[in-house]
């Protein structure tokens, strides 16, 4: 089975949200946009094993504590993800499948 690890995002300035799904992203997007006043965004959305996509998620969380606002909710840019990501599955041996 495959899950999406997507990054949902207010704009380029951020904040981000860095959530995991089995369904597709944007019915969690339109979820999320319900209790938003702000426009979201699908920024990107990594397909994955399930049991990869929950240990992604978690790490991600976890090297990204510091820019922590609240939940799953980050304060960065978008600029620093494109630059992040690749080295992030990279480092901790994820593989995206598409």
């Amino acid at each position: 089975m495959i899950a999406h690890l997507y990054i949902i995002s207010e704009g380029p300035d951020g904040p981000v949200k860095i959530g995991r799904t089995i369904s597709a992203p944007s019915a969690r997007l339109a979820s999320l946009q319900t209790g938003n006043p702000r426009p979201l965004h699908i920024y990107r959305s990594y397909v994955l094993p399930c049991d990869e996509v929950i240990a992604a998620e978690r790490e991600l969380h976890e090297e990204l504590n510091l820019f922590g606002l609240i939940g799953e909710w980050f304060e960065i840019p978008e600029s620093f993800i494109d630059r992040y990501m690749p080295d992030f599955f990279l480092s901790n041996g994820f593989e995206p499948l598409r």
